[in-house]
């Protein structure tokens, strides 16, 4: 599961980022940044490292 899919299940909207440089193909060349609202971001970040996918 995506952490903008579990955080889609929770009620809390996100925009990723893409950062990849597409001159690479490697499936880890790049990082993708997500946001959320500022009201949302403790929550967010709450949920996604009971969820481990945040340290």
């Amino acid at each position: 599961m995506t952490a903008k899919h579990v955080l889609a299940e929770a009620g809390i909207p996100s925009i990723s980022l893409d950062k990849m440089d597409s001159a690479h193909a490697l499936p880890l060349g790049g990082s993708i940044e997500l946001y959320v609202d500022a009201s949302h971001a403790d929550k967010a970040k709450e949920i996604l490292q009971k969820e481990e996918i945040l340290d």
